[in-house]
């Protein structure tokens, strides 16, 4: 199975032993600890209890004594400063932090925040031009900026005004400007991987001393973890101290931040994934300039009406996003995703600020790089660039640098320029670079895990494991791996959410009611785990993340047969526009690569028969009840597909068993490039419909005349209905309750409604007759 579980760290036990020596730390989280770089004990103690006493000095970093000393002097002499910075999250706080140190001390003081679409990242000659006619400034200083604007830097110093950079990235040799920098990645001496709202942090710390930089501990731990940086070190004591700080309210901005995500505590989940994305929306779509209003001021009103512009925005940003998607999946029905194991996609009009995040969604579903561009004014198409985690982007994007009119980044992400008429060339380069340096393996999806759950990590435990928070970057939330487990997972309630059991500990699945049979089978899961409290009762939860079935099991045959009928009854009528090929089972390929390929049965022999079959030729296969988990085009075997099951992006599509009907093989052609090929003539499942259906109409009268009288096992709607029966607690079969309902639901003699489900219409009189369904299951 082309699933690889992949233990995240490795680490010796001796030094487990070690961090565990004092018996206050349990061995999952000293396992835990060794895999996060901990080498001892008193590591592990520091670890887990960030201080600020065990905060640097921040003389340490490059070039902060140079800096600290020239913006103490522009205070002593009142100059006039300009903080020039970015428009993401990182950014404006690092803007944030240092205006707020400064506005009271001098009376001159502006910021500038640079706009993505019109201007882009760092320093610009043409904004610094337009900023020094109408400003007499003294000094500018950057953050998050500047450590590759050396022409730039030269032409400020030209107009007698005096630079100081602070910023983070990686300096280059030919670049680096020549003023005073703060850095310190240009000598990484101790501690170097903070962000843009570190440094700046640490720079008030050199200024004005240790307390007054943590009154803006809160600001920089946003753009901390936003920034994804590692949360280890500095940095992960700045988040800590930050949360503790955000978490006491006593700011507008933190105050109005814990109203609107309705939280009582504000986790670092919570600012990367609510906080950040809204604060990022901004910048990409319009001028950033107001987060730093939020940051900075007092005022409640103020604040909350930025807050209701940053909501506003972020739902325009994410129906962008959507739309864009939703664009580039349309795209992709028609793109060779077995051979081209890069997606390199242009539309002019798609939006530059929202191509990175549709590219990470892309690259996330597919496992593979994605490149999307789009054209600017100047007729330059600009891209954006995202990766798996086994293909560095940079590497393959600098085999092909000729192509390019600018380029930078690193092995996850990278922004591009490239001039339209070589969009084709280097798609082509960079496709042939991945096939020729990337095998197989690298497009498999990877699952990450910590440690593989026992009976070790009990509720005292994961108690324990909450003292590695704040998790993030470099110090991920605990992953657990529970490999080839038998479990009976049941609906919760009338929700799509499924739960089960295993050694004590609850399981839970959120919207995972289309996947019941799968996870009923034998799997391996992969999820998380909190510690919970429901009516006093203390409990452990695991989270699931994501599953793998091992070896199907339990297959419902009256539910294979039900979705089999559903496709005769809802698919439209479509007849052929090609003939179906036909081939015999052992012409198929086995080992035709990993994509591409989809085999549809619709009985559970066939099912059996053909993953055995491809586990004897070696042959890459994942085997799927009903649904998909994904939508990869991964060589895939499902039985008895749901009607929601997406077949848009193979490349041949394989009928085990004779199509339910000529509408399903014609609706696969419509929707679908794949060329559509009939292996055999298996009918059995109409044998089970024949087998499971009522008899005759007497046997219809009486099961819903006793469903009247039992009513329907509480269930809100068929989903929910067949949830339910999955259970295998009514007395009645599965198929003939449900054939039963979606007959007298067409005759109109039920009807459903959100608040009662499943209501039982009175005063209504039919004959089964006029039912198409009832029609239909007579004539087999």
């Amino acid at each position: 199975m082309p699933v690889k579980y992949v233990k995240r760290n490795e680490y010796n036990m001796s030094t487990v032993e070690a961090i565990c020596s004092g018996g206050d730390i349990s061995r999952p989280l000293g396992m835990l600890l060794a895999g996060r770089g901990v080498s001892n004990r008193e590591e592990a103690v520091k670890f887990l209890n960030p201080s600020e006493n065990d905060l640097i000095d921040p003389f340490e970093i490059y070039g902060m004594r140079a800096a600290a000393d020239r913006i103490k002097l522009a205070v002593e002499r009142d100059e006039h400063i300009l903080i020039y910075g970015d428009y993401d999250c990182d950014g404006l706080t690092a803007i944030s932090i240092l205006y707020s140190y400064l506005r009271d001390k001098i009376s001159k003081i502006n910021y500038y925040v640079p706009k993505r679409h019109a201007e882009g990242y760092g320093l610009h000659n043409i904004v610094i031009e337009d900023l020094t006619e109408n400003l007499d400034i003294d000094l500018i200083v950057t953050v998050d900026c500047g450590i590759t604007s050396r022409q730039e830097v030269e032409y400020i110093k030209s107009k007698g005004i005096d630079v100081v950079v602070t910023d983070h990235h990686e300096p280059i040799e030919s670049l680096i400007p020549d003023c005073t920098i703060v850095n310190a990645k240009m000598d990484r001496r101790g501690f170097a991987d903070y962000c843009g709202a570190g440094v700046v942090f640490k720079l008030i710390e050199a200024i004005a001393g240790r307390e007054e930089a943590l009154k803006y501990v809160g600001i920089a731990a946003v753009g901390t973890i936003a920034d994804i940086v590692p949360l280890v070190g500095e940095n992960r004591i700045i988040a800590k101290l930050g949360l503790d700080k955000i978490n006491r309210f006593d700011t507008a901005a933190s105050e109005c931040m814990a109203k609107k995500l309705n939280k009582d505590y504000i986790t670092a989940n919570n600012i990367m994934f609510n906080v950040a994305p809204r604060i990022n929306a901004l910048g990409r779509l319009k001028d950033a300039t107001p987060i730093v209003r939020f940051f900075t001021s007092g005022n409640k009103q103020v604040v909350s009406e930025i807050v209701d512009e940053l909501e506003e925005n972020n739902k325009e940003r994410q129906e962008l996003c959507k739309n864009i998607v939703a664009d580039i999946m349309d795209k992709l029905k028609y793109y060779d995703l077995k051979n081209k194991r890069i997606i390199v996609l242009s539309d002019k009009n798609w939006n530059v600020g929202i191509l990175g995040i549709a590219a990470s969604k892309l690259s996330e579903l597919f496992f593979r790089p994605v490149i999307l561009f789009t054209e600017g004014e100047d007729g330059v198409l600009r891209g954006s660039a995202r990766s798996n985690s086994n293909i560095n982007i940079f590497e393959c994007m600098s085999a092909c640098k000729r192509h390019f009119v600018a380029f930078g980044g690193h092995q996850a992400a990278a922004g591009v320029s490239i001039l339209p008429e070589n969009l084709a060339a280097f798609t082509e380069d960079i496709n042939k670079y991945i096939l020729e340096h990337y095998d197989e393996s690298n497009f498999y999806p990877d699952v990450v895990y910590d440690l593989r759950f026992n009976k070790e990590i009990d509720y005292d435990c994961v108690e324990q494991l909450a003292k590695l928070e704040p998790c993030g970057f470099g110090n991920p939330t605990p992953v657990f791996y529970l490999e080839k487990a038998n479990l009976k997972f049941i609906q919760i309630g009338s929700t799509p959410h499924l739960k089960s059991y295993y050694n004590g500990t609850e399981l839970v699945a959120f919207n995972y009611m289309e996947h019941i049979e799968s996870v009923n089978s034998e799997c391996s899961f992969i999820f998380t785990l909190q510690n919970k409290t429901y009516k006093q009762k203390k409990y452990t939860q695991g989270v699931i993340k994501s599953h793998t079935m091992t070896m199907p099991k339990n297959i419902n045959e009256e539910f294979v047969a039900l979705r089999y009928l559903m496709y005769n009854l809802i698919l439209p009528n479509k007849g052929l526009s090609r003939p179906i090929k036909k081939c015999r089972l052992e012409e198929i390929d086995l080992n035709d690569g990993i994509f591409g390929n989809l085999y549809i049965a619709f009985s559970t022999e066939t099912y059996y028969n053909f993953i055995k079959r491809a586990k004897a030729a070696g042959g890459y296969l994942i085997s799927n009840v009903s649904s998909s988990v994904s939508i990869n085009p991964y060589n895939r075997i499902v039985l008895a597909p749901s009607t929601g099951f997406n077949y848009g992006f193979y490349d041949k599509i394989y009928f085990l068993d004779e199509p339910a009907t000529v509408n399903f093989a014609g609706y696969l052609q419509a929707s679908t490039r794949a060329e559509v090929f009939s292996v055999g003539d298996n009918v059995a499942i109409v044998e089970n419909i024949r087998k499971f259906k009522c008899k005759n109409e007497t046997e219809y009268r009486e099961i819903y005349k006793l469903l009247k009288k039992t009513g329907v096992c509480g269930a809100k709607s068929f989903e929910d209905l067949q949830g339910k029966l999955y259970e295998q607690q009514h007395e009645i079969s599965t198929f003939k309750i449900i054939t039963t309902l979606y007959i007298m639901f067409e005759l109109g003699l039920i009807a459903i409604n959100d608040k009662e489900g499943f209501v039982f219409v009175k005063g209504i009189t039919s004959t089964l007759h006029y039912s198409i369904i009832y029609k239909y299951l007579s004539q087999i």
